[in-house]
């Protein structure tokens, strides 16, 4: 799910009409951000003993370089990233990002590694806390954002999964405007899910499955500043 406006008709439109942008924080377009793939030297930050996950933090900007699940479906990655979106401000990406420290507990109870990074261009200070938990096949990353002064901003993540992840695969989102309905869409339509406007995917929650071998992938934000999140939106008007 990288992070790119479609330049074909929109996809569940209304009739097939043009889609019209809708504003964005700052009023500035999105930056676009695909989060680079692991290199050969890249080795793990996390295997669980029995397969069942596999994970790897970029060493020099902290974001999710790496996810796989070996024994459910070992084709399958995806790798996500962060962009801080600032209200009069800069807005940048975990590509700004500076690590200056990476603390690893791995032998924990709950298995976790603490990465605090300094991003100039924001002029913010970052700490990501990743938790791994394989059994539920899941990576939960909790970001801490300080800064000197005080800011309005938002935090947005972009997902890139595996070609082997979305072939043959469907996208489901749930729309609150469609009476709680699930939306379909085949991926071989779709070569980036991303709306600026958010006509048309506006949910919180979007998952790629691949029902031939039982595989469903999702990245959901959980809560910010310790509020839930409302898994969908209104629709504009």
């Amino acid at each position: 799910m990288s992070c790119h406006a479609l330049a074909q008709a929109p996809v569940g439109g209304r009739g097939g009409e043009v889609q019209k942008l809708g504003p964005v924080l700052s009023n500035r377009p999105p930056v676009e951000v695909t989060p680079p793939a692991p290199g050969p030297s890249d080795k793990p930050t996390y295997t669980d003993p029995l397969g069942r996950l596999e994970v790897i933090i970029d060493a020099q900007h902290g974001y999710l370089k790496s996810v796989r699940f070996p024994v459910l479906f070992a084709p399958a990655s995806a790798r996500s990233i962060d962009r801080y979106i600032v209200l009069d401000g800069l807005a940048s990406s975990e590509l700004d990002d500076e690590v200056t420290s990476i603390q690893h507990h791995i032998d924990a109870v709950v298995p976790h590694v603490i990465v605090d990074c300094l991003n100039r261009k924001s002029a913010i200070a970052v700490r990501k806390i990743y938790q791994f938990d394989p059994a539920h096949s899941e990576v939960i990353k909790t970001v801490e954002i300080d800064a000197p002064s005080e800011k309005l901003m938002t935090v947005l993540s972009v997902s890139h999964l595996s070609e082997e992840s979305r072939k043959g695969g469907y996208y489901y989102q749930y729309l609150t405007h469609t009476a709680s309905r699930y939306v379909t869409y085949p991926t071989a339509v779709i070569g980036d899910a991303y709306f600026v406007n958010r006509r048309n995917y506006q949910s919180g929650v979007m998952t790629v499955t691949r029902p031939d071998v039982n595989f469903t992938y999702g990245e959901v934000q959980l809560s910010t500043n310790g509020v839930p999140e409302y898994m969908a939106v209104e629709s504009e008007g």
